[in-house]
């Protein structure tokens, strides 16, 4: 074999391994004992967050605690806009890992209705993809992937992303504020609002099954 691929290779397995030890260690970890560790770090503790969501989507570790962690560490607002500047670079780097290199993190299912959503995004890109990170059912590594190896333009890709980011920073980061200061105003409306994302596909299922071109469920 090719040393150049046997040091690809072992780098790889180095990088894989580190990862998988970062989810390992942290996965169990409370959001507010993720949140004084960041901390710790003091003026630099933004940046350690958002490498954390950096690399987040290649430890498989849930966007949502990570979030929560934001509203806890830098208060609503700004959790929330670092909580979308790290899940932008994030779903960005894993978008261009699969789709220049090939790199998928775990099994990625295939069915008839996953294809059915792929050449959905092939045929309307930024309006469909929109839909599907709107969908709290729906895994956040499921759809980019189903992007990355779709025809979609990147800029699409990325600005869809954006947009459909903003709920979800806007709810979590709001959860992990609301629980740091006690306050009960932000966290009932954070609650109220999940309660709606979560429901208003359930009531409009009919026509967003028609838009999307498969059978919504939340499997």
């Amino acid at each position: 074999m090719d040393k150049k691929w046997v040091r690809k290779i072992m780098i790889s397995v180095i990088v894989i391994g580190f990862f998988i030890w970062l989810n390992q260690t942290f996965l169990e970890i409370p959001p507010l004992k993720i949140r004084n560790w960041v901390m710790s770090f003091g003026w630099i503790a933004p940046g350690i967050y958002l490498i954390m969501f950096t690399v987040r989507p290649l430890v498989l570790f849930p966007a949502s605690l990570l979030a929560i962690v934001g509203g806890l560490a830098f208060g609503f607002w700004y959790g929330v806009l670092l909580t979308i500047i790290g899940a932008c670079l994030g779903a960005t780097i894993s978008f261009l890992a699969i789709r220049k290199l090939g790199i998928t993190f775990g099994r990625i299912p295939s069915s008839e209705k996953y294809d059915t959503l792929r050449r959905q995004i092939d045929k309307k890109g930024f309006i469909i993809l929109l839909i599907l990170r709107l969908l709290p059912f729906l895994h956040f590594e499921l759809v980019t992937y189903l992007s990355a190896v779709s025809n979609i333009r990147f800029s699409h890709y990325f600005f869809a992303t954006l947009l459909g980011l903003v709920p979800g920073a806007l709810i979590y980061c709001g959860i992990g504020n609301s629980t740091y200061t006690g306050g009960n105003e932000l966290i009932i409306f954070s609650i109220v609002c999940l309660v709606v994302l979560t429901a208003l596909p359930i009531i409009f299922r009919k026509k967003l099954s028609s838009i999307l071109a498969v059978r919504l469920d939340q499997e």
